[in-house]
């Protein structure tokens, strides 16, 4: 007869994703064990090369841009489709919205206030045509998104002509802001991450009528 905590590690570990946690772990003790160590030069006590929070949260960084395109991504899956042009919308958004600032020489508070709405708006609008086409032409998605990933990474690379566009210095200051931290750290890109995770990524699959329904429909098609 289980007890109550054996009963908790059994709805624990069956979950799917226990498996993705284990996984994780896993990675970040073989990467702490291979590592090395060194001294710090402002502490000078000796920390590990991989296992200290200058690196820990550099790699948060890095990854949040990724983590927030992963996020809307999660909603497509979960409703039984799939996006393949999503990386390609993003350098377009991007891409885009650095030519509209240098266009209109925006240098001021309001050019981040504006790069976000310009960022969101042409993002919404690149979803929506695929929405439109995959439902209007009853085509596969991975088959829309697959032509119109390569139709957007086409177009942000002949506007860009395969070259960087410099952004304004305000929108630069604020993206690379450290808050106080070390000089080489820019969390902010790692604090919108948590909070567009936090709120889609927790709120809006579990919490609502149109997650809840998404997955029912997966569960059912995976039965």
């Amino acid at each position: 007869m289980t007890t109550g905590s054996e009963k908790k590690l059994q709805i624990l570990f069956g979950r799917q994703q226990s498996g993705l946690v284990i996984v994780i772990l896993l990675l970040v003790v073989i990467l702490t064990a291979l590592a090395g160590s060194h001294i710090d030069r402002t502490a000078g006590k000796t920390v590990n090369n991989f296992f200290n929070s200058h690196t820990l949260m550099q790699t948060a960084t890095d990854a949040s841009f990724f983590a927030v395109m992963a996020v809307g991504a999660t909603m497509v899956i979960i409703s039984g489709g799939i996006d393949l042009s999503v990386g390609s919308i993003y350098a377009l958004c991007g891409m885009l919205t650095a030519l509209m600032l240098r266009y209109l020489n925006i240098d001021s508070p309001s050019a981040v206030i504006l790069a976000i709405f310009a960022s969101v708006g042409l993002g919404t609008v690149c979803g929506m045509l695929n929405g439109l086409m995959v439902v209007g032409l009853e085509v596969h998605p991975f088959i829309i998104t697959l032509g119109t990933m390569w139709i957007f990474r086409g177009i942000a690379f002949v506007i860009s002509r395969a070259g960087s566009i410099l952004v304004p210095g305000t929108l630069t200051a604020f993206a690379k802001a450290n808050l106080g931290l070390s000089p080489a750290l820019y969390p902010v890109a790692m604090l919108i991450m948590t909070a567009v995770t936090a709120c889609c990524g927790s709120f809006l699959p579990c919490q609502n009528h149109y997650g809840q329904a998404d997955i029912s429909t997966l569960s059912a098609r995976s039965a």
